[in-house]
């Protein structure tokens, strides 16, 4: 997060980062606090871990279940909270991503670059974190003002690989 904030501060963007544990109650109290304190209003929420991958949509493979559900509980959370807060004018939305190239692969020391004989998707192609990026921009933006309780996958069409 601090070489993002230090990239957005060479183009005059004076960023806020915020590490906190958003399921201890005082962490996301300071972590909204903090955003307050530094902009005066939070126009923009991002709920970043993962985001909420197509897992939810799909059978989880054995020993993955929990994983699935938690994503499938995090849907059906945005569809409540959207229908909750749009009398407020908060629009709600998720992202599914499928695969996204990101520091995890190397991290894991799966792999060292994309081998393209082992992407499941029908282009044979995984998404750049950038084209994410351009979704929650978009979600975000006055362009979507009509879009509430929506899930969109982004997955290079995984989901509809055999």
């Amino acid at each position: 997060m601090e070489k993002v904030a230090a990239e957005r501060e060479s183009y005059g963007k004076k960023p806020l980062v915020v590490k906190a544990d958003v399921s201890k109650d005082t962490e996301a109290k300071a972590a909204i606090d903090k955003t307050i304190q530094k902009f005066e209003k939070l126009d923009i929420l991002v709920n970043n871990v993962r985001i909420l991958s197509v897992a939810g949509s799909c059978v989880a493979p054995l020993l993955l279940v929990s994983h699935s559900v938690s994503k499938a509980c995090l849907n059906h959370f945005t569809r409540g909270a959207a229908l909750e807060l749009a009398p407020y004018g908060v629009r709600v939305n998720a992202i599914s991503p499928g695969p996204v190239y990101t520091d995890i692969y190397e991290n894991a020391g799966t792999v060292s670059h994309v081998d393209k004989s082992n992407i499941k998707t029908p282009h044979g192609t995984i998404s750049d974190p950038i084209e994410i990026a351009h979704l929650v921009l978009f979600l975000s933006s006055d362009k979507a003002q009509a879009i509430t309780g929506s899930n969109y996958m982004s997955d290079n069409g995984y989901l509809l690989s055999p």
